[in-house]
């Protein structure tokens, strides 16, 4: 894995509109006449709506008329929690799966490119945008996407049905990946690798803090203060949620995109069913501790993140801050 961090000139403040806060955005604010490079600028405010660890956003984006460029912020790396910038890829993944997303319900035309150019590692997808084919808009589909967040473990406690885990299962399959659900008695060990791996707590609780902005309430990135993070705690308190283990068919740079679409796939299809759902990363972010956990819970593939599915008693808190669209462009007569 690449540790170095690319500088990259920003989008210059062209339109206000990429000024304003992409949590903002509307389904039925498609500018329907503008450009192609301005309609994909609002298919982009979707794409960063993606989850990210600590709330980083390690995503950078250069728009043409005909493209998308999808490209990994290393200065947004996370060493202590994501040494080999997983995270960060799956992060990345859940942003591309997400313009995707925003790219069919919008009637786009697109063909997606992973990796098109190995001689530069920041550049991870290239999205080729043709005209659309219908003149409609999947508004529904749109909303999803907004309406999706994860939440903390002790927001969601009621029992999910069986139907609606099933319909996550197969949404992250169909992304890609795999969704094992962890059985009670495995739970314990789980727990007892975790304790293994308390040595690094200090270290990632420093690291967190860097991100915790509780003083900062126009903070554009990081954790909101208040907000509670989600860590190994999901297996606290288990009584009826569910929890599943996301693993991909290998454990390097393309299966952690791989992977980080399809837990977006079923972020979203969590969302439909009304599940609230948290995330663990920890201690998976240790390759051997990945390796370790498979072979316990005997999973086909390489492990990525812990889920929690439960039903919410309560309404989902407020969601967390994203940077605008000109933190996260780059104008696009230059390269990464």
């Amino acid at each position: 894995m690449f540790a170095y961090t690319t500088e990259h000139l920003r989008m210059p403040l062209s339109s206000p509109r990429i000024r304003e806060s992409p949590r903002d955005v509307k389904p039925e604010g498609f500018p329907m006449g503008a450009p192609r490079h301005g309609q994909l600028k609002y298919a982009l405010q979707y794409a960063v709506l993606a989850p990210s660890t600590h709330n980083s956003q390690p995503w950078l984006f250069r728009v043409t008329d005909e493209s998308v460029f999808l490209f990994a912020d290393r200065s947004r790396g996370l060493p202590a929690i994501d040494p080999e910038d997983r995270c960060m890829l799956m992060s990345c993944g859940a942003a591309l799966q997400n313009l995707t997303y925003a790219l069919d319900a919008l009637g786009f035309r697109y063909r997606v490119s992973r990796f098109p150019d190995l001689s530069d590692p920041d550049l991870l997808a290239r999205v080729d945008v043709k005209a659309r084919s219908r003149r409609d808009i999947d508004t529904s589909a749109l909303e999803n996407i907004i309406a999706r967040r994860t939440v903390a473990p002790q927001n969601a406690v009621l029992s999910p049905s069986v139907e609606a885990v099933e319909n996550v299962q197969r949404a992250i399959e169909k992304g890609g990946a795999s969704m094992t659900l962890i059985r009670p008695d495995d739970i314990d060990i789980v727990l007892q690798i975790v304790d293994e791996h308390l040595a690094d707590a200090p270290i990632l609780a420093k690291e967190e803090a860097v991100w915790r902005h509780p003083n900062r309430a126009r903070s554009r990135d990081g954790i909101p203060g208040g907000a509670q993070q989600q860590s190994s705690s999901i297996f606290m308190d288990p009584a009826g949620a569910v929890f599943g283990l996301l693993a991909t068919h290998g454990d390097r740079m393309s299966s952690w995109m791989r992977g980080g679409a399809a837990l977006e796939c079923g972020l979203i299809a969590a969302t439909r069913e009304g599940l609230a759902v948290s995330l663990s990363s920890t201690p998976l972010h240790l390759s051997h501790v990945r390796k370790q956990i498979g072979v316990a819970l005997s999973v086909d593939g390489a492990p990525q993140i812990f889920l929690r599915l439960a039903g919410s008693n309560s309404s989902p808190g407020p969601a967390t801050p994203r940077r605008p669209l000109v933190d996260v462009m780059i104008h696009p007569g230059f390269s990464a």
